[in-house]
């Protein structure tokens, strides 16, 4: 008798269609990052709003605020779990973004998540190459990574560390015909599935993102899912019933969702970096607000104690400039004492 497809031909199409969307939104933000002009500030905003988003969809919401002046070291109020939480997201993504695809490994999972102290010696990893697709049409590679991840559920691996060796195990035999995206989905499913830690889930996304620049196929930033997941929330009862092609159309919703909303981000900072450039038109040379300007761009939010520490200036000038950059920098604190302001 001949084996049933995990998959219909028709489950395979949408399919298709939702990685051509993800495939496209990766690119175009891909290339405007790699121009922008204040990447690094960019990428900053990104990791804290991560972070945020990962919060609300543990149920909890953490003041984007708080966690700024948190990483800052100036808490206004004790840190809770939930704050000390979102912060871990924060770290792991900064540390992803300066060790790159070299933390494909166990050590180095175990250094994004913080159960390692200093990260792994020797630079990047050398990992086996994924093996051929046994066929190289479409319909079979989906049906294909499919097959691994209906595997995986039988839940073989034990503990922490033997989950996350499964799951690396199981990228070693991707199918090198399947497209980078649709593997990278395939990644994060398969870190689901395993859920070796629980509690940070959001590393599967990080290593997923690691794993696309090791790829080439994103080279500007480590990509982040927890915005697009924030919009479109993975509901446990849609899931049941072993639907494996519809879990993994699901990441790649996720995945076009989150680079649409760093292109609408890109375009908003382009946007209120435009009208500040115009207030710092004509400025003295020995005038900091051009440096404010920046700082803003960087942040998601700021107050005077984080610009006077940062440039070195006193609070009042930092205050001043910020009234110098006029109506698009806002206050979002509404209080006269740890005033805060964003684009």
């Amino acid at each position: 008798m001949q084996r049933k497809s995990p998959l219909s031909a028709m489950s395979s199409d949408r399919l298709l269609i939702r990685l051509s969307g993800a495939d496209d939104a990766l690119s175009r933000l891909d290339e405007r990052v790699r121009a922008c002009a204040y990447r690094s500030g960019y990428i900053a905003r990104r990791d804290f709003a991560e972070a945020v988003a990962w919060s609300w969809t543990q149920g909890a919401v953490t003041s984007l605020e708080d966690l700024v002046l948190h990483d800052q070291g100036m808490d206004v109020r004790a840190p809770n779990q939930g704050l000390q939480a979102a912060h871990a997201l924060v770290l792991a993504r900064r540390k992803a973004t300066i060790g790159g695809s070299g933390l494909l490994s166990i050590e180095g999972a175990g250094w994004l998540s913080g159960r390692r102290r200093k990260p792994p010696v020797g630079g990047s990893v050398t990992r086996r190459p994924p093996l051929p697709a046994d066929d190289p049409d479409a319909p079979g590679i989906v049906d294909q990574l499919a097959g691994q991840l209906i595997a995986l559920e039988r839940g073989d691996s034990a503990g922490v560390d033997g989950g996350i060796q499964e799951w690396f195990a199981f990228m070693d035999s991707l199918p090198a015909a399947a497209p980078a995206v649709l593997r990278a989905a395939a990644l994060v499913e398969a870190w689901w599935i395993i859920d070796p830690l629980p509690r940070q889930r959001y590393l599967g996304g990080v290593l997923a993102g690691l794993w696309l620049t090791g790829q080439r196929r994103v080279t500007s930033h480590v990509v982040g899912l927890e915005v697009g997941l924030r919009t479109l929330p993975r509901r446990g009862a849609e899931f049941r019933g072993g639907d494996v092609v519809r879990r993994l159309g699901f990441w790649l919703a996720v995945i076009a969702q989150s680079a649409e909303d760093g292109l609408q981000e890109l375009k908003r900072l382009e946007l209120a970096r435009q009208v500040m450039a115009q207030q710092v038109a004509g400025r003295r040379a020995h005038a900091r607000v051009a440096d404010v300007m920046m700082l803003l761009l960087e942040l998601p939010v700021v107050t005077a104690p984080v610009i006077a520490q940062r440039l070195g200036i006193t609070q009042q000038s930092a205050r001043r400039s910020l009234e110098d950059l006029g109506s698009v920098v806002v206050e979002i604190s509404g209080r006269s004492r740890f005033r805060a302001w964003r684009l």
